[in-house]
């Protein structure tokens, strides 16, 4: 009996003594693990510990098998690059490490910082190793500049994170170290301005977030929203900060001036507008004027009456003498046709003599459509006492299609006493459609008495 009892106390005693031998080396540890990390030229990164120091807990940081940070579960310790190993100055002041969680933040990262880092988590409990392969892209000339804007005020700017790796990661907005956005990774929670400070409104609705970039824009901006701004980018194994500069300049122009603007410029366009219209109008009056005028030009005809029978004699003479008779032209035609008008004569005689008459006889016979006698032209030059001119008789039957009657034309210069010009009748016997007389035309110089 003593024998079992004494047995089993030194088998309790095997049981604790291993566990405190696995304890001691390291089997309950949090275990070991490799995560990858992306980042830009310029970003900021955290790496995170996902613990909270407490004092019976040692954080050591390495990059290259080379110790950069230290913190002591007490913070009896605290290093960071230079001060845990003098002469190293890597980071240059670019380190941070968190407190009270032991995270290690490297900022404005550059190229010559890729590579991994390690942490080792030392206590007496436990003992857990993890390693961070961190990646950094290189940054254009172009990229730079587009993480500092200048706008004027009332412009909208957008502030682009470029291609994210991780669209799941939650991304966070900061204006001034103060939460103006944020957007989780499965979408189930968006909040902007107020929605996110509870009684802040300082952008009043004029952010606008797109959910899947995660780019901001804001709009209508002021001179107070000068400043920086952060995108800070969280997954549970790091969180990414991109920063961006925006500068809001003044316009130059208050409000009032601007609406007073836009509102000249308004009736600016309805007065230019106005008078565009009345140009084209105008333009369209003028134009139809001057067709009209032009189609009466082209279709203008002078007709005479188609039943006229006596035409006047113009008498534009200058006349001296005692007694003057101008010439009458006799229409005695028997004529159907539709149209027939009887030739014009014309006395323009300068005539000093105390008797003169004229006379046209056409005693034409004429059938025809349009007929044209022969010209007659009395040229004699007579000083006797009495001169008479031979007569004119035109007894042509003509079936021709067209026919006017000849100008019969006296230019006699005569200074005799008496003188009759022979007379022309018309005994036109004539069925055509149309048909013209011929113009007698007296230009008769004569001073007989």
């Amino acid at each position: 009996m003593n024998r079992n009892l004494l047995t089993y106390h030194l088998y309790e005693k095997c049981i604790l003594i291993s566990v405190l031998s696995l304890l001691a080396n390291g089997v309950f540890s949090v275990g070991s693990d490799v995560g990858s990390v992306f980042v830009m030229e310029g970003d900021s990164v955290t790496l995170h510990t996902d613990i909270k120091t407490d004092q019976q807990e040692d954080i050591k940081w390495y990059f290259d098998d080379t110790r950069i940070a230290q913190i002591t579960g007490d913070l009896s310790f605290i290093c960071t690059d230079v001060q845990c190993n003098e002469g190293t100055e890597r980071f240059r002041d670019r380190l941070k490490l968190d407190h009270q969680t032991g995270s290690l933040t490297i900022m404005n990262i550059t190229n010559t910082d890729s590579g991994d880092y390690e942490l080792k988590i030392i206590s007496i409990r436990r003992s857990s190793e993890k390693t961070f392969n961190v990646t950094v892209y290189d940054v254009s000339a172009a990229e730079r500049d587009d993480k500092r804007k200048s706008v004027k005020e009332g412009e909208s700017v957008t502030l682009d994170p470029g291609v994210m790796k991780n669209l799941n990661d939650s991304k966070t907005w900061y204006f001034n170290d103060i939460r103006i956005t944020e957007i989780t990774g499965d979408q189930s929670k968006i909040c902007t301005d107020v929605q996110c400070n509870n009684g802040t409104k300082r952008f009043r609705n004029r952010l606008k977030l797109d959910h899947q970039t995660g780019s901001l824009t804001i709009m209508n901006t002021r001179i107070t929203d000068s400043g920086d701004y952060k995108l800070q980018i969280n997954s549970s194994r790091f969180s990414i900060t991109r920063s961006f500069s925006v500068t809001v300049s003044d316009s130059g122009l208050s409000s009032a001036a601007v609406a007073g603007i836009c509102a000249a410029a308004a009736v600016v366009g309805v007065l230019l507008l106005m008078a565009i219209s009345l140009y084209l109008l105008y333009r369209l009056v003028r134009w139809k004027d001057t067709r009209t005028q032009h189609n009466d030009q082209v279709n203008g005809v002078y007709n005479l009456s188609p039943d006229q029978n006596d035409v006047p004699l113009m008498d534009v003479a200058h006349e001296r003498s005692s007694n003057h008779t101008n010439a009458l032209v006799m229409n005695t035609s028997n004529d159907s046709s539709s149209n027939h008008t009887d030739a014009l004569v014309k006395n323009t005689t300068s005539d000093s003599s105390s008797n003169h008459i004229y006379a046209v006889k056409n005693t034409t016979n004429d059938s025809s459509s349009n007929h044209t006698d022969g010209p007659v032209k009395n040229t004699t030059s007579d000083s006797s006492s009495h001169h008479t001119d031979a007569p004119v008789k035109n007894t042509t039957s003509d079936s021709s299609s067209h026919h006017t009657d000849a100008p019969v034309k006296n230019t006699t210069s005569d200074s005799s006493s008496d003188h009759t010009d022979a007379p022309v009748t018309n005994t036109t016997s004539d069925s055509s459609s149309n048909h013209t007389d011929a113009p007698v035309m007296n230009t008769t110089n004569d001073s007989s008495f």
